[in-house]
């Protein structure tokens, strides 16, 4: 089992996003500390997706993972225009 995590920066919120993602084997996943996703499950292959919503400032995507039988494979990304930036670190002070 494996925990991942990113932090995803709006400037602008409440802001409507989808979340595409894609695993193999089994996990969850949080944003913000609330569960968005209960269960995912693979195929690795094929992307899902997930309506979400970002806040003003900082925001956690926290992933739980297992490997499968094609290893470690997850695979998240978020509708972006252009305006959100994005740190695989937690930021400095929230900003």
């Amino acid at each position: 089992m494996a925990y991942l995590a990113t932090w995803v920066y709006c400037p602008a919120g409440p802001s409507d996003r989808v979340l595409y993602y894609a695993m193999d084997w089994y996990g969850k996943a949080w944003l913000n500390g609330r569960l968005i996703l209960p269960k995912i499950a693979g195929p690795w292959k094929q992307f899902a997706t997930q309506k979400i919503q970002l806040m003003s400032g900082w925001n956690c995507l926290l992933v739980k993972t297992s490997t499968g039988t094609e290893g470690w494979t997850a695979n998240f990304a978020i509708s972006d225009a252009g305006d959100l930036k994005y740190s695989s670190t937690p930021p400095a002070g929230g900003k």
